[in-house]
C-alpha cells in the first residue's frame, strides 16, 4: 500500500493515463496546426481547431495537477474510501480520454501524412 492506503497499481495507472492523455491531445493540436502547411487556404479553421485541442490539453494538465495534489494532501485514513472512489473515477476518465485521443490521433496522422491534406478542410 502507498500514501493514503491506495494501491500502488492505481496510482501508477493514474500517472500513466494522465501523461498519455496529455501527450496525445497535445500532439493532436500540434498536428492540426502543422497541417496548415498542406493547405494554406484552410489556415483559419485549422488554427481555431488546433487551439481548441490545446485548450483541452491544458484542461487535462490542470485536472492532473489538482488531482495529484489532492491525493498527496489528504492523509486522513477515514477518507480512504472516498479517495479510492475519486481515483477510480479519475482512472476511468483518463483511460477514456486516452482512448478517444488515440482514435482521433490515428485519423489526424492519416489525414496529415498519408492523404497530405489539412485536417479540417
Amino acid at each position: 500500500m502507498s500514501t493514503n492506503g491506495l494501491s500502488n497499481m492505481k496510482l501508477r495507472l493514474y500517472r500513466l493515463f494522465t501523461v498519455v492523455s496529455i501527450l496525445v491531445w497535445g500532439t493532436i493540436g500540434t498536428l492540426i496546426l502543422g497541417s496548415i502547411l498542406n493547405d494554406l487556404g484552410m489556415a483559419f479553421i485549422n488554427i481555431v481547431m488546433g487551439l481548441i485541442f490545446y485548450v483541452i490539453t491544458y484542461y487535462l494538465y490542470l485536472k492532473k495537477k489538482n488531482g495529484s495534489s489532492l491525493l498527496l494532501l489528504i492523509e486522513d485514513p477515514s477518507k480512504k474510501e472516498v479517495l479510492s472512489r475519486f481515483l477510480n473515477l479519475e482512472l476511468i476518465f483518463y483511460a477514456l480520454a486516452s482512448l478517444v485521443g488515440l482514435a482521433i490521433l490515428s485519423g489526424t496522422i492519416s489525414r496529415v501524412f498519408f492523404e497530405k491534406f489539412a485536417v479540417f478542410g
